[in-house]
């Protein structure tokens, strides 16, 4: 699933400007990515998996990677591996 979210009308501080994927295995939640999606921003940057993310002091940026590890059979993830994400989701 692929969501492209841009704030840029009336919103002054925070906003979300992204673009997010999330990857599914049947009902379990695999990985979510989410790279810069503000207007203007170019394809390859929108769709960088990996990569350093933009400077977290200059803005609100939720960018990053989340990888979920599941079981056998539980609702819930066994663990969560998080990287280049800001300080600040």
């Amino acid at each position: 699933m692929l969501v492209r979210t841009r704030q840029e009308f009336a919103c002054t501080t925070n906003c979300f400007r992204q673009l997010r994927r999330a990857i599914w295995d049947g009902d379990q939640l695999l990985y979510e990515i989410a790279a810069p999606g503000a207007s203007g921003t170019l394809p390859s940057v929108m769709e960088r998996d990996t990569g350093l993310g933009p400077n977290f002091k200059n803005g609100f940026y939720p960018t990053g990677r989340v990888e979920y590890v599941h079981g056998a059979e539980l609702d819930a993830p066994l663990a969560m591996y998080r990287a280049e994400y800001s300080d600040s989701i």
